[in-house]
């Protein structure tokens, strides 16, 4: 298993979640999809994480979207996730921390 796939698959035992993404880099970020009328915040599936996960496999950014952006393949387009995470945060993404939830 990935260290992507090993911390979706610790965020997808939490909550109702449709989809997740992970992405690597300077932090490790996940953008999240609910199921309809799910939700819960950052803090408490970065306290489910801990405890299934090594410290700094845990995302320190979080996204919640309605659905994540896809090709015409239906692959999830990763760097336009980077892009939401840096519209989020005001910047270009690679800056931001804590959470940000447009919803």
């Amino acid at each position: 298993m990935t260290y992507r796939d090993a911390v979706a698959v610790a965020i997808a035992q939490e909550m109702a979640r449709d989809e997740t993404v992970v992405l690597l880099g300077e932090d490790v970020a996940a953008a999240v999809v609910f199921k309809e009328g799910a939700s819960a915040p950052a803090d408490e599936l970065r306290r489910f994480c801990l405890a299934t996960l090594a410290d700094y496999k845990v995302p320190r950014r979080w996204l919640f979207v309605e659905a994540l952006p896809r090709n015409a393949t239906d692959k999830v387009v990763k760097h336009e996730v980077r892009a939401l995470f840096g519209a989020a945060s005001g910047g270009s993404g690679a800056s931001a921390s804590g959470e940000e939830s447009p919803r």
